[in-house]
């Protein structure tokens, strides 16, 4: 082979791995900015949503608040009732009278 030939040799290789150097480099540019896209999203969710955990005892304070406003509706129904009952009676027994 001739000087001329070895320098072309050289040459087609240095384009060769200047050639795979770049597509490496924009592949991974391409992965760094997916990567980024994940891990954005992992913090977005991390950041704006509640771990269940937590969720968790909340949810058991608002069932513990709704059973003791139940049992509190319920005795005011049980103190009612009777009351209306006995105006009633009242409010027969005068209409009654009057007659």
């Amino acid at each position: 082979m001739s000087p001329g030939d070895w320098i072309s040799l050289a040459g087609v290789l240095v384009v060769l791995v200047l050639a795979g150097l770049g597509a490496f480099w924009k592949l991974n540019d391409r992965i760094s900015a997916n990567s980024k896209a994940l891990h954005d999203k992992v913090e977005e969710v991390r950041r704006d949503y509640v771990r269940r955990d937590d969720l968790r005892d909340d949810i058991n304070r608002i069932e513990r608040s709704q059973e003791n406003l139940s049992a509190k509706m319920d005795g005011m129904v049980n103190a009612i009732v009777p009351a209306m009952s006995r105006m009633t009676e009242a409010a027969l027994s005068m209409r009654s009278e009057k007659n």
